[in-house]
């Protein structure tokens, strides 16, 4: 084995792992470790509920084989990114043709009576209270009162409706602020609409399906701060806007961004995170027949976790490293719908483990308790002798933890104990959510026969407990 799990304080979120803002990301950093602490290169590493497949890569390039599903198609398109980006090149060639036949068009919209081309204007209800604009030097913003001509080009896209894009599916959820009802106009200006809309038709013009995957991308990592769900912060005596992060709420009193403004701001992070990535060569992507029976290479299925593990052999995994849902936390389907619905990506959100007190959704406790607990059990048969079950989890309420005990009671299954998981960052969704714990809990079983050398180096690993007692006093 020879090898540790880097459980010091991880690196802040960055290059392509950090570009967009699909909700749950982990630290790579100790999930490395423990790929690298609790499998060997050949091994099979799955997750069935991978979100975006961040550790992917690095389970293929130390010549492990990955295999991976998730229920959100927007993260599967994520994961596959971020395994074969595209080419740096036709990448930044393809952003500097949108600067040059999109932007213009896009910023017409937003040219004011003075010429001058708006970054933000202030809603308040019908009211715009304030208009924005770059300064011809430096960096502080100009304001200025609304003028006649920035209503009148609101009214000029006060009736435009995207074309082609998927009727957002959402349900009665006062949770987020959503309704059965809403649609894309509840959530976007007219202008907003059109400008997003021009983008899109524009990126779909491109050729090579990887780039046009990468923009699509990026569009809809920064749609939401394109949106009417951008609040205005009031600190220090100055209004600043905030960002969208979980919920469809529209405050009377918003920003409305520059769509070019918020897809360049994106594409800039697009454009680091390659530049991040050094020369990484594009991992390899299979079925799952070839995988299993193959060299590195990952498998990446949009598919729900049942279906997942029933199409995998007993006793063929080494390692299941996952993430699974936390319980009452954030319903991901239905944030995502907004994303998913531009790109006109089906979801079936019937089939998402989670507690929603959304009308129509039959998600209670008693339902994801049962759901995540056939999930882990199904891990359990399908994990080899000597492999591993590690669920990362979260959750003050100790039902939630249930499910985690399913594992316990399959033949061979012992829980060895858990440890608590650093974040790079603060979390809004992470210290905002009811009935959450401060941090995550990394949970360990094994199937018997265990390593005495692992089990040992994942005793020292900082804040271990192996006490089942201790274990079940965090939920």
């Amino acid at each position: 084995m020879g090898e540790t799990a880097d459980w010091g304080p991880p690196a802040r979120y960055a290059g392509l792992h950090g570009f967009h803002r699909y909700w749950g990301k982990k630290p790579l950093e100790p999930l490395r470790g423990l790929v690298a602490l609790l499998s060997q290169p050949g091994d099979v590493v799955a997750d069935p509920f991978m979100g975006t497949g961040a550790i992917a890569g690095d389970v293929v390039r130390s010549r492990r084989r990955f295999v991976g599903g998730d229920l959100n198609p927007l993260a599967v398109q994520l994961a596959r990114f971020q395994l074969d980006p595209g080419g740096k090149g036709h990448i930044h060639a393809a952003l500097d043709h949108l600067a040059r036949v999109a932007r213009p068009e896009i910023e017409r919209t937003y040219c004011g009576g003075d010429g001058r081309i708006a970054t933000h204007l202030l809603w308040n209800g019908p009211e715009i209270e304030a208009v924005w604009h770059r300064p011809a030097t430096g960096r502080r913003r100009v304001s200025r009162a609304a003028q006649a001509p920035d209503y009148a080009m609101m009214a000029r896209f006060a009736a435009y409706y995207p074309h082609g894009w998927r009727r957002l599916a959402l349900f009665d959820n006062g949770r987020i602020n959503a309704s059965a009802a809403l649609d894309w106009p509840d959530l976007f200006t007219g202008r907003a609409l059109h400008n997003i809309d021009l983008l899109l038709h524009a990126i779909r013009q491109v050729d090579d399906a990887a780039v046009r995957r990468a923009l699509e991308l990026t569009l809809s990592a920064g749609i939401g701060q394109m949106s009417r769900m951008v609040c205005a912060l009031k600190r220090d005596g100055r209004v600043d806007p905030g960002s969208w992060t979980m919920g469809y709420w529209r405050p009377a009193r918003h920003f409305e961004c520059n769509v070019w403004n918020g897809f360049a701001q994106r594409a800039g992070r697009l454009r680091r995170g390659l530049v991040a990535g050094g020369d990484a060569r594009p991992v390899p992507m299979t079925d799952l027949g070839h995988v299993m029976n193959g060299g590195p290479a990952a498998v990446l299925a949009c598919m729900d976790a049942g279906d997942l593990l029933a199409a995998l052999p007993v006793g063929g995994v080494q390692l299941f490293l996952t993430d699974p849902p936390h319980g009452d936390r954030v319903p991901y389907l239905e944030l995502s719908e907004m994303w998913n619905a531009m790109l006109g990506l089906d979801v079936a959100m019937a089939r998402e483990i989670v507690v929603s007190n959304a009308r129509g959704r039959d998600k209670n406790t008693a339902v994801y308790d049962r759901a995540l607990g056939a999930v882990l059990a199904g891990c359990a048969t399908r994990v080899r002798p000597g492999g591993f079950v590690v669920t990362v989890f979260n959750s003050a309420r100790r039902g939630d933890w249930s499910g985690l005990g399913a594992l316990d009671s399959q033949p061979g299954m012992t829980l060895l104990g858990a440890v608590p998981l650093a974040y790079s960052a603060g979390s809004l969704a992470q210290d905002m959510r009811s009935g959450a714990l401060r941090g995550d809990y990394v949970v360990v079983h094994a199937r018997a026969p265990v390593d005495a050398d692992r089990h040992a180096a994942l005793r020292a690993l900082p804040g271990w407990r192996s006490d089942l007692a201790q274990l079940q006093a965090v939920g």
